[in-house]
């Protein structure tokens, strides 16, 4: 069998692998679809990924100094769809046959523990290939739940990335008015499918500037483009006592940012309708609401401390 590994920056080879050997409460699952994510594995493909010069404290949940890997990066990837073909006898779920998502790399094969898989069937007459999509739809969607979204809102969303579009919709279904912002019409075009009230173009002016023509601001701001600039530029587009989602990871440290490549979800606010129950952080150091930095965690919603 093979497997697709990162040799090192900008090189990529096919290596061979031997499958691995079927023990108690594990399936084989071949693959069928490996969704290659644009963000973080083309970081580890550009050598810009945190996680090979900085290490991530599980505790402290910040980046701290130290490595986490290295070169050569085998098996990566997390959006893969397979279809179960053998199961230890001690396993009845999933069963052999059934097609199933989850995170087991670039690879024809895995050895994956069951429990890993249970509730990952794709359900009948639905395409395999939607399953490519489960992992980045969770970020979406937890973006979304961090923002903390009322009904009739005013949203910005930065990003029309797969994750951005998907962003989008979970926003309208809400209950959200949402302007998209992204620098490619094709995107913008898919926004406004999706049920983006506005799209605006980046190229093309301030977003900030966009928004505050017609409101005071925009109520939440969630930044999916990974850029420090849009970062900015989102915080600049919420009203006063307002808040910004950031679960997308900027590559490089920004001039004037006190922190970098953090991979947590980061908001900025002084709502009073929100504050009582989770107080929010400024991560630009208070310019925007006068408030001390926090990070809440895109997976879990716990609150840390961002990376500096």
């Amino acid at each position: 069998m093979h497997v697709i590994t990162i040799e090192e920056p900008g090189l990529v080879r096919v290596r061979a692998e031997e499958p691995g050997d079927l023990a108690s409460g594990t399936v084989r699952v071949r693959t069928l679809y490996s969704g290659v994510s644009a963000g973080t594995e083309l970081t580890a493909y550009r050598g810009t990924n945190p996680y090979l010069n900085r290490k991530w404290d599980t505790e402290r949940r910040l980046f701290v100094e130290g490595q986490s890997h290295t070169y050569p990066l085998s098996g990566w990837g997390y959006q893969e769809v397979g279809e179960v073909v053998e199961a230890a006898p001690d396993v009845s779920d999933p069963p052999v046959g059934s097609l199933v998502w989850g995170i087991w790399g670039h690879r024809d094969e895995a050895i994956v523990p069951a429990e890993k898989l249970v509730g990952h069937m794709i359900p009948p007459g639905v395409d395999p290939l939607a399953g490519v999509f489960a992992r980045v739809g969770a970020i979406a969607l937890n973006a979304v739940h961090a923002a903390d979204i009322h009904l009739g809102d005013q949203v910005a969303i930065f990003g029309q990335g797969v994750i951005g579009l998907l962003a989008t919709r979970l926003a309208v279904l809400n209950g959200a008015r949402v302007v998209a912002a992204d620098a490619l019409p094709a995107r913008l075009e898919l926004a406004k499918r999706f049920g983006a009230a506005e799209a605006f173009d980046v190229g093309a002016g301030s977003v900030a500037e966009f928004v505050r023509k017609r409101i005071e601001g925009a109520d939440t701001a969630i930044e999916l483009s990974g850029s420090h600039q849009g970062l900015h530029e989102a915080i600049r587009t919420v009203r006063k006592g307002a808040g910004s989602s950031r679960p997308a990871s900027t590559r490089a440290r920004a001039s004037g940012c006190g922190w970098e490549r953090s991979s947590t979800t980061t908001r900025c606010s002084s709502s009073p309708r929100r504050s009582a129950a989770s107080p929010r952080g400024c991560p630009t150091g208070g310019t925007s609401s006068g408030c001390s930095a926090r990070s809440w965690s895109s997976s879990t919603g716990a609150r840390s401390t961002p990376s500096a």
